[in-house]
């Protein structure tokens, strides 16, 4: 099954759908510059081989992975675990009344985790739990935790903008876990709405 042409729906899809029906939302200028960075940046982590060595922003790139994997919780789970699978796919047949696929970074059912990597122009913990919520990245890691039934979730974000890594370590007990499953649940009630409507009573 290739994952772009699946009938299953992602998060990102319902982000997507979300946006649309906002009239006040609107892609940053240089969105495809961002998603070109992010593109390169998990590349040099997760699949060097792939990585596009004369993208302009490629030293910037270079740095946050270099930093990334100076992180000794970084390194661990990518050096000494056994069973870590890189870019694995999930898919879930009725998951809140649709059929739910995923794409993890990085997983470990000897962990029992699943992560994500993030390049964010953040410096501080404020900005970063400001980012969490304004980017959704909390209705993520409970649209990930819940397809892959991991108990725990990894979130890595290298600075930009600063020599730091943030990272933060969820499970279900956590606040953005439980604020992101409600955000899942609206995006789904959205999605059922414009997708799934009974015409039957008219």
């Amino acid at each position: 099954m290739d994952y772009f042409d699946s009938h299953y729906i992602s998060n990102s899809d319902l982000k997507k759908l979300r946006k649309m029906i906002d009239p006040k939302f609107e892609d940053p200028a240089d969105i495809d510059r961002i998603f070109s960075f992010g593109t390169l940046f998990h590349a040099l982590v997760l699949e060097p081989h792939k990585a596009d060595y004369t993208h302009p922003d490629y030293e910037l790139a270079n740095r946050m992975a270099k930093n990334f994997f100076k992180e000794k919780i970084c390194r661990e789970i990518f050096m000494k675990t056994y069973d870590l699978r890189r870019e694995h796919e999930y898919y879930r047949s009725s998951y809140m009344g649709v059929n739910a696929r995923c794409k993890v970074d990085f997983e470990s059912k000897a962990l029992s985790l699943c992560g994500e990597l993030k390049g964010l122009s953040v410096s501080s913990d404020k900005a970063l739990d400001e980012a969490i919520d304004r980017f959704d990245y909390d209705q993520g890691l409970a649209w990930y935790l819940d397809l892959t039934g991991h108990k725990r979730y990894f979130f890595a974000a290298p600075s930009k903008v600063a020599e730091k890594v943030f990272k933060r370590l969820f499970d279900r007990d956590h606040h953005h876990y439980k604020r992101g499953k409600e955000k899942v649940k609206k995006a789904i009630k959205l999605y059922n709405e414009m997708f799934h409507y009974d015409h039957s009573e008219n």
